[in-house]
């Protein structure tokens, strides 16, 4: 099965996904789309580290929850 196909979405759209234009999807959009993947979404949230200057935001693949 295509990506496209996959993912219920046009394969220009596949294309932009993977050159990371992402501006364009939602949040829940991309969240839809792993889940399409088999992939469990997990959104963990706490307060910015003392030590930096600006909160910023990580994304990390992991085997299991």
């Amino acid at each position: 099965m295509r990506g496209a196909e996959l993912l219920g979405i046009a394969q220009p759209d596949v294309s932009d996904l993977v050159r990371g234009k992402l501006a364009r999807f939602s949040m829940e959009r991309l969240e839809r789309f792993l889940n399409a993947l088999d992939m469990e979404v997990r959104i963990q949230v706490a307060p910015k580290p003392k030590d930096k200057e600006r909160a910023g935001i990580s994304v990390e693949l992991v085997s299991s929850f």
